[in-house]
């Protein structure tokens, strides 16, 4: 075997360590217009990101520069941004073993806001997701995700988990989906990484129509304020009293 095929064979064996090696946990929350906010959480090893970031051309996944510019698109605002370091706790060593090596977790976080979740697709992020939303008598959601290679994947070892909050009361939603009576209005979707990549991946749910905003707390507010400008009045007549009776003429004895 030639040299360059033992180049080109360790640079796939490279290559397929590495793809798909983030872990995502985005949590979604959507209003009856379809707008709202996505809450982007991924995280890796620090052997896996220190070979990303590393060469030239290539983007570091924890840069608040190189992050920004992958999710930032028209109908879209970047917020929030920061990264962090998970150390994971080992069991202390048996007696005559060696000491396991502390593994090292890199992570980011950031919001990302939109006027409409289907302006998540002018993102780069999300330029393999084609979302639809309508909402007339009850929100009705569907996100179709292309593969995106489907080729040097590895699958199980790390996942994209989806959570999705809605308006209402969620009715229905694709088998695929994880539903919890607790939360009524939140499905959660999860899915290989590895797999997403080669085979895709469709969401679907339907729920009821949020309820808007009870006035409770205008008014508890406006009763406050009324309340404060009556004690003002009465504080103020009380400060001015009456008039002081004129005092007495003394009458000098002749």
């Amino acid at each position: 075997m030639s040299w360059k095929k033992y180049f080109y064979l360790i640079l796939a064996v490279v290559l397929f360590a590495f793809v798909g090696c983030i872990d995502y946990e985005n949590e979604f929350s959507l209003n009856n217009d379809g707008s709202g906010k996505v809450h982007i959480h991924y995280w890796m090893s620090m052997d896996a990101y220190n070979q990303m970031k590393s060469g030239e051309g290539k983007s570091d996944p924890a840069s608040e520069v190189d992050v920004n510019k992958k999710y930032s698109g028209e109908g879209l605002t970047v917020s929030g941004f920061k990264t962090y370091d998970v150390t994971e706790k080992k069991e202390a060593p048996k007696e005559g073993e060696e000491a396991p090596k502390p593994v090292v977790t890199k992570h980011v976080e950031l919001d990302v806001g939109f006027k409409n979740i289907t302006n998540l697709s002018n993102c780069p992020e999300f330029k393999f997701w084609k979302f639809t939303f309508s909402a007339a008598d009850k929100i009705v959601f569907s996100a179709v995700v292309t593969p995106e290679n489907k080729e040097g994947v590895n699958e199980g070892s790390n996942y994209y988990t989806a959570i999705f909050n809605f308006p209402g009361p969620v009715t229905t939603f694709s088998e695929n989906g994880t539903f919890d009576k607790s939360k009524p209005k939140q499905i959660i979707w999860k899915i290989d990484v590895g797999k997403l990549n080669k085979e895709g991946w469709t969401l679907t749910a339907e729920s009821q129509l949020g309820k808007p905003g009870s006035p409770l707390p205008i008014l508890i507010v406006f009763g406050v304020i009324v309340v404060i400008i009556i004690i003002a009045i009465v504080a103020g007549k009380k400060k001015g009293g009456a008039a002081p009776a004129p005092a007495a003429e003394t009458k000098s004895e002749e």
